[in-house]
């Protein structure tokens, strides 16, 4: 089963691109018809005004994680595997009627440019995912995501399809706040 990493990375629209100055956050949630995995793919992007680095800086913070992801409860780094990787743990709120959610993976980092996600244990059956910082300008970063997911316990997909498309949005635009405060605070 091809990774989110391995797969070729999603186009972007026109309307995404006019979206994307606009200020918007893209975003795209579908299943994959011609894998057997179930598995959703998700896609978002933004761009931030901040630099690769600051917005590195809190990516890779555990301690500033649920400034970003509503929910999330903790972040803690299980295993530090070498300068370019570790294994990291994040438990999360998934609401009134589902116990939390406990993902465990694998980062492998490329210094403030990307962050390679897969699963290693937890809650989640497939847990690939690919953050890209991509400078496009002196002052401005796109930060784009791609993943694929499944979660091992039975939620109905059109609930995961549905939250998911409301969540990733607001990750992105958590993160442009954080990372556009903390840009505004170093100079």
């Amino acid at each position: 089963m091809p990774t989110a990493w391995a797969q070729s990375p999603y186009a972007l629209t026109q309307t995404d691109e006019e979206n994307l100055r606009a200020g918007k956050a893209v975003t795209h949630v579908w299943r994959d018809k011609s894998r057997d995995d179930n598995a959703l793919d998700v896609f978002g992007a933004i761009d931030i005004m901040a630099s690769p680095e600051t917005i590195w800086n809190i990516m890779t913070d555990c301690r500033r994680g649920s400034e970003i992801v509503k929910g999330m409860r903790s972040c803690k780094v299980l295993d530090v595997l070498d300068d370019t990787s570790d294994i990291r743990q994040q438990v999360f709120d998934m609401g009134v009627f589902l116990p939390n959610a406990k993902t465990e993976f694998r980062s492998i980092y490329t210094l403030n440019r990307k962050i390679k996600i897969n699963r290693t244990g937890g809650d989640m059956k497939i847990q690939d995912a690919i953050w890209d910082i991509t400078p496009l300008t002196d002052e401005i970063s796109r930060v784009s995501y791609r993943a694929t997911i499944k979660l091992k316990f039975p939620v109905p997909r059109r609930l995961i399809k549905s939250a998911t498309r409301k969540d990733t949005p607001q990750i992105m635009r958590n993160l442009r706040r954080v990372s556009e405060a903390d840009q505004k605070s170093a100079l």
